[in-house]
């Protein structure tokens, strides 16, 4: 028993010693970037940017054997883990027709008409950058001028438009 406890203090702080190191050595990166000199504003920014970029990419939580919450969950299921996640990079690649293509949700999760785009309308202009949907107005007497909606990037147009009674494209046509 007393042994577990030794294996177990030692690698936590060997973890702890790990994650310092990095946290160490990703402040006096960006600390020696950031004082170059000479370079201009957009430059200088780009620098920064891909430099935060290197330093994410090589934190000691991107990797099983140095991510110690990876690690015991990797023992714990014989590593079903990684290939459950390997499955999940692979179903990214199909979907994306060989480019990577992340899904953030289940993609049975939602259906048309249901829990997302439940309010009643139709694309009447559509391009590589955007769709055009017009609603119909759930009232006999409307507005004479058309409300737009440019709904954030991130979010996509189907958050204005899930279900019923949490609907604001809902909630304008009446």
């Amino acid at each position: 028993m007393a042994s577990v406890l030794v294996a177990v203090i030692v690698a936590a702080l060997v973890f702890d010693y790990i994650k310092q190191s990095y946290l160490i050595a990703a402040q006096n990166i960006q600390k020696t970037v950031s004082e170059v000199e000479g370079l201009d504003d957009k430059t200088a920014g780009k620098i920064k940017f891909f430099t935060r970029q290197y330093i994410d990419a090589l934190a000691p939580t991107n990797f099983v054997l140095t991510n110690p919450d990876v690690l015991k969950t990797t023992i714990e299921t014989g590593g079903k883990n990684l290939l459950d996640g390997l499955n999940h990079l692979l179903q990214d690649i199909d979907r994306g027709d060989g480019r990577l293509a992340i899904s953030m949700t289940d993609p049975k999760a939602f259906k048309m008409g249901e829990n997302v785009a439940s309010t009643p309308g139709k694309v009447v202009y559509q391009n590589d950058l955007m769709q055009l949907i017009q609603y119909a107005p759930l009232t006999t007497e409307v507005y004479k001028h058309p409300l737009l909606i440019l709904p954030p990037w991130i979010n996509k147009y189907y958050i204005l438009d899930m279900r019923e009674n949490n609907s604001f494209v809902r909630w304008a046509t009446l």
